[in-house]
């Protein structure tokens, strides 16, 4: 995803930022669904978060100048989607061996399936789709 940056030592998770105010690159990757168990694909290009699992279901939604989004899976083939829409917050972990991961934050903020704000799942970065 575009505009990582990355943290200095510990780790402590960094969201990703606008620098210019749009985004311009378009990246995909493969993420392990870590409640589902399965992986995702995931690209971003000018501001636009586009999310899928190959020949079932896939959706978009805009991610904000936090680099966060709101996903309405309702909308999809998904199978056993979650009851109201979620937030996704998608952020750069850098551990002490300076390895950084892309990681996606998942929270109900209605607070119908766990206190607002409170994460659901996480989508940890495996590898390019």
């Amino acid at each position: 995803l575009p505009y990582v940056r990355r943290t200095r030592g510990g780790n402590q998770p960094r969201r990703l930022h606008r620098s210019t105010g749009s985004f311009t690159a378009q990246v995909e990757t493969t993420f392990q669904d870590q409640h589902d168990g399965d992986t995702k694909n995931v690209s971003s290009a000018a501001g636009i978060l586009a999310l899928r699992q190959d020949g079932i279901w896939n959706t978009t939604a805009s991610l904000d100048a936090a680099c966060s989004a709101t996903v309405d899976f309702s909308t999809t083939a998904k199978p056993d989607q979650p009851p109201v829409p979620l937030r996704v917050a998608v952020s750069v972990l850098t551990g002490a061996d300076k390895a950084s991961r892309v990681i996606m934050t998942w929270t109900d903020p209605s607070g119908s399936l766990a206190a607002a704000g409170y994460p659901l799942n996480i989508w940890e970065d495996v590898g390019t789709a």
